[in-house]
């Protein structure tokens, strides 16, 4: 080897080993960075719902386990769209993060006048948790089973009545979609709030509500409220004794509505994978999953592709069950 080849070669090796030190000394630095200047985590409901309670879990685990700085903030207003638009137009470094239910794509079936994109202007992280809905009926209406009550809304067309927390909400468009599999006709009673309507389930004002398990549980083992079935593709721990609604008499029929992070569009997908892969550990972890459970949601945990696929089938069947049943944005 001549002298010019070796030096030659030695300038190559010594600045490898400069790209390798100054590389292995730029990763941690930019995880503590990111730490320092704290994760904002946004919701876009008021403190004290469901969505809010996971999202501050999920804050309070990442903070004690993974030395993370997340916050949780509260920017209500529109159905979330208000939060939507924040954190679309937000930097797109992992700092500014969208934490939200299926309403992101139930508001845009809605409405396709929303000033976003709910697949293009966003960077799906993960299905967080997937909530687990029941449907329940009043004891007054005298029905014990899914059969029954649809047999009688078929009997009495628009004459029974269900509650929502709104038009748009989970609890109306879980209602609508059944009435699709059922052909059924009830009539919807949009009220504000999951509060007002379970107030007036369980005055027997309406008979009817498909709603979150862990609003409806205490009412249901008191046996104020009836449980007919399970809205999700298997039984659940906590009510173990009832039905889905396929296994009841709808055959089809399921909803599970989830909660989970999205990133503005173009954060770079390293910083996608770790906050995955640290909230995917967080809600494995024993403590967490058990409260999880308890509250009436099983931890999911997903990949950002298959969260992205989760949103694309779900904008695709809330477009198709607006259209279809006339469903209008109010």
């Amino acid at each position: 080897m001549s002298k010019a080849v070796y030096r030659h070669h030695r300038l190559i090796v010594t600045a490898l080993i400069v790209l390798a030190t100054v590389l292995g000394k730029t990763a941690p630095s930019f995880a503590q960075s990111d730490r320092a200047q704290g994760i904002r985590i946004i919701v876009g409901f008021a403190p004290g719902g469901g969505v809010d309670l996971v999202a501050r879990l999920i804050a309070q685990d990442l903070n004690s386990n993974f030395g993370a700085s997340a916050v949780v903030e509260n920017i209500s207003g529109a159905g979330g769209n208000i939060a939507a638009v924040t954190v679309a137009k937000a930097p797109a470094n992992g700092r500014t993060l969208l934490f939200v239910s299926s309403a992101h794509t139930m508001n845009a079936a809605l409405d396709a006048g929303i000033p976003y994109d709910p697949i293009r202007d966003f960077a799906p992280i993960t299905e967080v948790v997937k909530g687990v809905s029941v449907i329940a009926v009043h004891p007054s209406l005298g029905v014990k089973s899914l059969v029954q009550f649809v047999a009688l809304a078929k009997q009495k067309p628009g004459q029974l009545f269900y509650g929502s927390g709104g038009t748009g909400t989970i609890s109306h468009m879980a209602a609508e979609l059944l009435k699709s599999y059922a052909k059924i006709d009830v009539t919807h009673v949009p009220y504000k709030g999951a509060g007002p309507y379970t107030a007036a389930m369980l005055s027997g004002e309406v008979q009817l509500a498909v709603t979150g398990l862990s609003t409806s549980l205490p009412h249901i083992r008191s046996g104020k409220l009836i449980a007919l079935a399970v809205t999700t593709r298997q039984r659940v721990d906590s009510l173990p004794e009832i039905p889905t609604a396929d296994e009841a008499g709808v055959p089809g029929y399921e909803y599970g509505f989830w909660s989970g992070f999205f990133a503005p569009a173009g954060t770079p997908s390293a910083i996608v994978q770790r906050f995955r892969d640290q909230v995917a550990a967080a809600i494995a972890t024993p403590g967490l999953a058990a409260r999880l459970k308890s509250d009436g949601y099983i931890p999911v945990g997903s990949t950002p592709q298959e969260f992205a696929a989760l949103v694309k089938t779900d904008l695709q069947t809330w477009t198709v069950l607006v259209k279809n049943m006339g469903i209008k944005a109010q």
